[in-house]
Parts: C-alpha cells; sequence; structure tokens
C-alpha cells in the first residue's frame, strides 16, 4: 500500500486536481479535507471512490466525516478560561465561510455567553494561517483594555499567535492565557 499526500492550499482547482489524480491512479480511498465549496467536478469524481471528510464539512461532498468535537472542545476552552477569572476573552479562528470556523465561532460564543462574557470586540475571523493568527493576536493586544486570554479556532493559528506573543515577550500564562 501507498500513502499519498496532497495539499491543495484551499485551492478549488488544485483540488480537483488531485482527487483526479487520485482517481486515474485507482486509489483504495480518499480522506479529503474539503474546501468551502468543493467544484461540481470534484464531488462526481469522489463518487468513483471511497472517501471520508476529515475536519471539515461539505455536504456536497457526503456524509461520511470524522473529526474533533468542536462545539464541546470550544466550550470546555471558553469555561475553562471563565473559571479562572478571565472576563475579556478573545477568539482567533478560521474562515466562517469554513464549516469547522463556522462551528468554533459559534461555539466559542455559546461558551462565553454561558460565562456572562459578552464583548464582540475580541472576536477575529480569517484564512487559518500562521500569519493570521500572528495578526489577529496583535490586533487584539492593540486594545484597551486588551484580552487577558485568547483562544484559537485551528492549529496554524495557534502557532502564529504563539510566535507573535513571543516576539513582544509577553509571558504566557502569566501575562496572557493562550488555548489552542
Amino acid at each position: 500500500h501507498r500513502l499519498v499526500l496532497s495539499l491543495t492550499g484551499d485551492d478549488q482547482d488544485e483540488e480537483t486536481k488531485h482527487i483526479r489524480e487520485l482517481v486515474g491512479a485507482r486509489a483504495a480511498g480518499v480522506v479529503i479535507v474539503p474546501t468551502e465549496a468543493p467544484r461540481r467536478a470534484t464531488v462526481q469524481l469522489l463518487k468513483h471512490v471511497p472517501h471520508v471528510q476529515l475536519l471539515r464539512k461539505a455536504p456536497s461532498v457526503g456524509d461520511t466525516w470524522f473529526g474533533i468535537d468542536d462545539a464541546e472542545s470550544l466550550g470546555q476552552a471558553t469555561a475553562h478560561l471563565a473559571a479562572l477569572g478571565h472576563r475579556r476573552v478573545g477568539y482567533v479562528g478560521g474562515s466562517v465561510k469554513l464549516s469547522t470556523g463556522a462551528q468554533r465561532l459559534a461555539s466559542f460564543q455559546q461558551g462565553c455567553k454561558r460565562a456572562g462574557i459578552r464583548d464582540d470586540r475580541y472576536v477575529r475571523v480569517g484564512e487559518p494561517t500562521r500569519k493570521f493568527g500572528a495578526q489577529g493576536i496583535r490586533e487584539l493586544l492593540s486594545l484597551s483594555p486588551a484580552p487577558t486570554a485568547v483562544v484559537s479556532g485551528a492549529v496554524n493559528i495557534t502557532l502564529g499567535m504563539v510566535e507573535a506573543v513571543q516576539a513582544m515577550a509577553l509571558e504566557i500564562p502569566a501575562k496572557l492565557s493562550l488555548v489552542g
């Protein structure tokens, strides 16, 4: 057996190209992290190979999916920070055009509501990249008053946030709590 990893950079054309190549090579199966709206050609190609969605859910791709429970994990993160006494809690996450971005933001907001935290100034959403993570945390920390804790909605965003916080010489968790 062979394992092939194809990175699309969330580009729909690249996604279609890679799926076409996998189907043409008679892949035994495909694990796909779909773009926000896979092209019709991608959906048609996937009908010819067993496949499962990982993390993101695109209804056009089918129902078979596995990933993390975004509602539970973001709810627990927010509740944990509130239990520590944080009242200014920020969020930096992926685009709400992505199923994961939308679910994680909604879960964060629900967690804040349950904890009695209501301040949308501390929310930033964008591309799930290190660059955006760094940009988002810098924007939040420039606010007055700045958040005392921040939840990340994506792995690469977390990496960018940590790099930016380290570059600012802020001590975690003494000066800022991060959950990612």
